[in-house]
């Protein structure tokens, strides 16, 4: 079994990471304490149709939920950044992934690993 990251739990993210959580392990990151907060608790951040059941049904493969891009770096081989770059109704920002991406470094320059693949998305 896989162990993947998966940065960015918004409303395409958390869906997208409880989906890969069917056949991997996930350890899910972000930011946002209140998001790790209602997950941590069995709670979901944001009402999405079938998303409750789906983690219930994948929820042994889900590592953790954190903000520790170390852990990234230490317990999995792969990482999906798929954070928010919409600012408002018209505008566009990539902050989020330039803070996802420089966090990785940061953590993978620490690190002892030859190989670890970051997957961007969109």
């Amino acid at each position: 079994m896989n162990k993947i990251s998966f940065i960015g739990l918004g409303k395409l993210g958390l869906p997208l990471a409880a989906l890969l959580a069917k056949d991997n392990q996930v350890l899910c990151i972000d930011k946002n304490e209140y998001v790790l907060n209602q997950l941590s608790e069995s709670k979901l951040p944001f009402y999405e149709t079938g998303l409750d059941l789906l983690l219930l049904e994948t929820s042994k493969n889900i590592i953790g939920y954190t903000d520790s891009y170390k852990r990234v770096i230490e317990e999995t081989d792969a990482a999906v950044i798929l954070v928010n770059t919409q600012l408002g109704d018209d505008g566009y920002s990539a902050e989020f992934v330039k803070s996802a991406v420089r966090d990785l470094a940061i953590n993978l320059k620490k690190s002892d690993k030859e190989y670890f693949t970051v997957i961007l998305s969109s």
